[in-house]
């Protein structure tokens, strides 16, 4: 399985409106839920990009009556299905991370490894005598992809897992999308902004000046279609005579 890009966050990010080094992780973004974000209105300038990965949820679960059982089905299971996305080159493996500061929420997806099934994925499940593990697996989308064949890519995944004994491996609610690296798009956005001060001045004459305001503030997101992303800055920008 290929590596998932290791992530760092902390309750700083949303103290802080996100620090650089926060926006390299890859972001749920269908998930996240960040307050200063729902009153944004999307400006004119920004990026119209497709999200990097569509993800999902996955339940492997046991309800045999031993407990040792129990967990033995639930650790072979999902090493079959780490197993068979290492031989997958479209799907990936990851552990959702949910972060909570005040009315925010921020899901994160991190690496995935065998050693954490037993110390730190696997526990009990819905019920007392069930146990159960929740990872999630990713595909890649393309540029001609749609949702319901990236979603077919996952559901085959899942319904093709190997399982022993009464395990099963289901998925868990609806799929959603991730991008990694927003602060990656900085740099476009900055140049897209300076081409756009550039343009207005050109209309108004050198007897005005265009200011704008906002730069400072992370690279946000906003869903605009079943795969299709809007990034930008929460800019605002004014005319005015010198």
């Amino acid at each position: 399985m290929k590596k998932l890009a290791a992530l760092l966050l902390s309750a700083f990010w949303f103290a802080a409106g996100a620090s650089a080094s926060a926006q390299d992780d890859e972001i749920i973004v269908t998930g996240s839920r960040i307050s200063s974000y729902e009153s944004d209105t999307v400006p004119v300038i920004h990026l119209n990009r497709r999200a990097d990965f569509m993800v999902i949820e996955v339940i492997v679960e046991s309800d045999s009556r031993d407990a040792k059982v129990r967990k033995d089905e639930v650790f072979k299971a999902l090493t079959a299905l780490a197993d068979r996305a290492d031989r997958d080159q479209r799907i990936d493996l990851g552990i959702r991370r949910t972060f909570e500061t005040d009315n925010d929420e921020m899901q994160v997806v991190e690496p995935f490894s065998r050693n954490s099934i037993r110390d730190e994925i696997l526990s009990g499940g819905a019920r007392v005598d069930t146990s159960r593990a929740i990872v999630v697996a990713k595909t890649p989308i393309d540029a001609g992809d749609t949702f319901d064949a990236a979603h077919a890519r996952l559901t085959a995944f899942i319904k093709g897992a190997v399982v022993n004994g009464r395990a099963t491996v289901t998925e868990n609610d609806d799929p959603g999308l991730s991008i990694v690296d927003i602060g990656q798009y900085r740099t476009a956005l900055l140049t897209m902004l300076a081409a756009d001060n550039k343009a207005v001045r050109s209309v108004f004459g050198d007897e005005y000046k265009v200011s704008i305001s906002g730069l400072e503030q992370p690279v946000r997101w906003r869903v605009t279609g079943p795969l299709d992303l809007a990034i930008y800055f929460p800019y605002l920008s004014s005319t005015a005579p010198n």
